[in-house]
């Protein structure tokens, strides 16, 4: 297999409701593709913490910027 030719790939999608940001948003993954059901669930949970850690403080472009890419890039090393 060429690795140059594997990538990772999910739609992050956050609900905010009306408490935002003292309440995180609501995270989910959709069309995930390159993310086996394990990695899929480390990464959501590991977003969900990181919500919970920012509670209080805005985070949805920390949450898609920079936790995100980093674990897609993670993953994608690993795959």
């Amino acid at each position: 297999m060429n690795r140059g030719n594997e990538f990772v790939e999910a739609k992050l999608i956050l609900k905010a409701s009306d408490e935002y940001p003292r309440k995180p948003p609501k995270l989910d993954l959709k069309d995930a593709k390159g993310l086996d059901d394990s990695r899929h669930a480390t990464l959501l949970v590991s977003l969900e913490a990181q919500a919970k850690e920012m509670a209080g403080e805005p985070m949805l472009v920390a949450i898609c910027d920079v936790s995100f890419s980093t674990f897609l890039v993670s993953f994608r090393h690993t795959v």
